[in-house]
């Protein structure tokens, strides 16, 4: 009886530790264990030959039971007929756009390089008055009305012989989470936003998030 409750417990097939290396590092043994089979029939027929170079590095010799890449010659990009033909992707700064949008209003603000403002509009500028400000139907007419500010200086811009190679790309900031950002949005997708659509380089998020800090103002009663 005591025999049968010490006897020792046999573990599943599918819960033993599988000790065995996988596929792709016996291939690896097998190719090195023939390569040096290989090397040692040549070297027997001529023992005084010296051991293979690498075609690619003539100062490192090949090592079979290593898995990576033997390192490259020194210099042996320095002389590349493409080392000097690299382009890179923002060839400079460019206008910005930006979109603040709060639960009062919406304004849309467009500047050069610099920072200095070119264009701005507002959903008051646009003839609406309290809440009414801050819709989605003012965020629209605000948008709007900037492709048109933008049409006019990109034509400007591209105008001027100095700006040939200089291209008229807009980095787009985006402010806050009011009706004004989707309205936006929403219009660089209609046939009116393909101008500034087409030459936007970037989008950025400058939303403050708050995390921890002091207390929240509290909500006014409506």
């Amino acid at each position: 009886m005591f025999a049968l409750r010490c006897a020792p417990r046999q573990l599943p097939a599918a819960r033993l530790p599988f000790l065995r290396p996988p596929r792709i590092w016996a291939g690896y043994a097998d190719e090195a264990h023939s390569m040096n089979s290989m090397l040692a029939s040549l070297t027997a027929h001529n023992p005084d030959s010296p051991p293979p170079i690498h075609p690619q590095n003539p100062h490192s010799t090949p090592n079979p039971h290593s898995l990576e890449p033997p390192p490259a010659p020194p210099g042996a990009f320095a002389d590349s007929e493409t080392a000097g033909d690299f382009i890179p992707t923002k060839t400079g700064p460019f206008h910005r756009f930006h979109c603040h949008s709060t639960r009062n209003n919406t304004i849309n603000t467009f500047t050069d390089p610099d920072g200095a403002v070119i264009s701005w509009i507002s959903g008051g500028s646009n003839g609406f008055k309290k809440r009414n400000r801050s819709s989605y139907e003012a965020g629209y007419q605000c948008a709007v009305k900037m492709f048109e500010n933008i049409e006019k200086e990109a034509k400007s811009y591209e105008a001027n012989p100095e700006n040939f190679e200089k291209p008229f790309k807009i980095d787009l900031f985006c402010k806050g989470f009011g009706q004004g950002r989707d309205a936006l949005f929403k219009a660089l997708m209609t046939a009116q936003g393909d101008v500034v659509r087409n030459r936007i380089a970037s989008v950025t998020d400058r939303t403050p998030l708050k995390i921890g800090g002091t207390r929240s103002r509290k909500r006014k009663r409506r």
